[in-house]
């Protein structure tokens, strides 16, 4: 067993969340420690670990738009990891129709690991004819164009609204590794350290 940067007593496992998709030569190994407070006898624990500080104001950021199963299958490869207290988790929604079926499938996720998620609502982008030529509007219109504006709608809320001071962008389609968190966690000072 190694110790975490608090001394609190570490183990390494084999992952196994999704070993089905990996082939037999892809192996990951998580390093999972106590949750804070949950020490050995006689071993002293920070109230906040490094880790902790360096990732105040860090948010995972998941853009959804109506496909319920694939934004299930992402919450779950973030939010059993080991790191996932560690982090915010904001499920950015773009269809104000396929909303309900999406916060339900978020929200049983966060049930089931007691990991609060806060939800935002993309509104369209407006389109004023008078300022916009033929060929804007009709951009405008396009998946690509709405993707954009989602996008645009969440880096703003993000950074100039909720004031994060880091955030990761995710699509609702994408399984992360295991050690997804934990490499953030582990990088988040060089973000600091090199500006």
């Amino acid at each position: 067993p190694a110790h975490d940067e608090a001394g609190q007593r570490c183990e390494v496992h084999k992952a196994g969340q999704h070993a089905a998709a990996e082939s037999s030569a892809d192996v990951a190994f998580v390093k999972r420690c106590p949750p804070r407070g949950a020490h050995q006898e006689g071993e002293a624990c920070e109230s906040t670990s490094p880790a902790e500080r360096d990732l105040q104001g860090a948010a995972v950021i998941i853009l959804a738009h109506d496909r319920d199963d694939n934004l299930k299958s992402a919450l779950e490869s973030l939010l059993l990891q080991p790191d996932a207290g560690l982090f915010q988790f904001v499920i950015s929604l773009d269809s104000k129709e396929a909303a309900p079926k999406m916060m339900a499938a978020a929200t049983s996720v966060s049930k089931r690991t007691g990991i609060k998620l806060q939800f935002w609502h993309a509104t369209p982008r407006e389109t004023d004819g008078a300022t916009l030529n033929p060929e804007q509007l009709k951009w405008f219109g396009t998946n690509t164009a709405k993707i954009a504006h989602h996008y645009w709608f969440a880096l703003e809320r993000a950074f100039m609204k909720e004031g994060l001071e880091h955030a990761i962008f995710l699509e609702e389609d994408l399984a992360v590794a295991p050690d997804f968190l934990a490499l953030f966690r582990s990088t988040a000072w060089l973000l600091q350290e090199d500006p």
